[in-house]
């Protein structure tokens, strides 16, 4: 007949109670040595393997495992501390999951930890996966100016499918990608959605969009903008017959476009306030060209508070800027000696216009020359701080 838990409970204090009588009316007998306490059964994993050894190019694993002392129903949970390990499944018996694409050239390790309720102990599987023998392109550049530059890439394979791309360098960070794993995601993700839309397979897509290289390829990167970084990067691909699939490791090669030469130059700038009305006095002093100033409010990101210094990237953001705004207007049928003259001034001159009111700004003002064959920023540019009033 079983017993409930209570029962036992009670039966046990009985028990105790009756000890405890009979030592008082026996004092001469000794007291018997209580028997250790059993313990409760835990479930406990038992893995078939504890450490595993996966090739560089990653794919789909698996590791047997068995519960002892179950509970109904509930199955493992395994975490990694590394992202490139991912992906668990479970069915009570064999725990599988992704490695991703060694893309670190170097050898590298992970540790799995399964857990499973009420278990004492974690236990731990140790992933290592090798590092590709060797790089399998060869990136140059070349001919680099403030506004193109040529790139150059050369497989050691030259029967092999590969995507060379070219990025601002913002890109990645405004789209949190940091590692080389986040960036083939995102980039698979774009084109099979764009193959869909079109009604073609990846591998029609690519190759007819011009995307997947093969053999050495010269590319000329056009309407870049001074003192940016841009990023080249190149990884081999194999089609599948879903999509396909990164077969060498992401390569990449950042490359930096240069300022123009800068002149001696320094714009004054004299402010008046008056509510939301500012008006501007200008003055190159003996520069005899073109300059342009702008507005930044406390809201832009190119904003600094009055009192602090002059942030590193400031010049080069603002050339940066500068030319964006050329190559939006020049989209929009605007000539280059129409940008000009809506936007420059030479000599000394004012200026006056409404703002939003209680802002702080600053106006920055900077000469203007051509350079490669675009009229670009020349020279530091002057900062000045104010507020509009209410």
């Amino acid at each position: 007949m079983k017993m409930t838990k209570i029962f036992r409970k009670l039966a046990f204090l009985g028990v105790v109670a009756l000890s405890a009588t009979l030592l008082y009316s026996c004092e001469d007998s000794e007291p018997k040595p209580q028997e250790p306490p059993v313990e409760e059964t835990l479930p406990h994993v038992v893995l078939s393997n504890t450490a595993v050894c996966v090739p560089y190019d990653g794919g789909q694993f698996e590791v047997g495992y068995t519960i002892e002392n179950p509970l109904v129903g509930v199955d493992i949970l395994a975490v990694s501390d590394q992202k490139w390990v991912n992906n668990f499944t479970y069915d009570g018996s064999m725990l599988r999951f992704t490695v991703d694409f060694n893309n670190s050239m170097q050898r590298r390790e992970a540790n799995v930890s399964v857990r499973y309720p009420s278990m004492k102990e974690t236990v731990t599987l140790f992933i290592e996966q090798t590092a590709p023998e060797s790089q399998a392109f060869k990136l140059e550049a070349s001919e680099l100016t403030t506004l193109a530059c040529r790139y150059r890439v050369t497989p050691n394979d030259a029967n092999v499918y590969y995507m060379a791309l070219f990025e601002d360098s913002q890109y990645f960070a405004e789209n949190e990608i940091t590692t080389a794993e986040e960036l083939f995601k995102d980039d698979y993700e774009y084109f099979t959605a764009a193959a869909a839309e079109n009604n073609l397979s990846p591998e029609q897509f690519l190759k007819l969009a011009g995307i997947v290289n093969k053999g050495n390829i010269s590319v000329n990167e056009e309407y870049l903008v001074p003192g940016h970084k841009y990023v080249l990067y190149v990884y081999g691909i194999e089609f599948t017959e879903d999509g396909y699939k990164q077969v060498s490791p992401l390569q990449h090669l950042v490359i930096e476009t240069p300022l123009p030469e800068l002149e001696d130059v320094e714009v004054k700038v004299d402010v008046s306030v008056s509510r939301m009305n500012v008006s501007l006095s200008l003055d190159p002093g003996t520069w005899k060209g073109l300059y342009n100033f702008e507005f930044y409010a406390e809201t832009s990101d190119l904003y600094f508070p009055e009192g602090e210094a002059v942030p590193e990237d400031f010049t080069k953001r603002i050339a940066s800027n500068w030319m964006w705004n050329m190559y939006d207007l020049l989209d929009k049928y605007y000539t280059v000696d129409e940008v000009i003259s809506m936007y420059c001034f030479q000599g000394k001159r004012k200026y006056s216009q409404d703002l939003t009111p209680d802002t702080k700004y600053i106006v920055v003002a900077y000469a203007v020359a051509d350079c490669d064959g675009m009229p670009q920023l020349v020279s530091e540019p002057t900062v000045t701080h104010f507020t509009t009033g209410k």
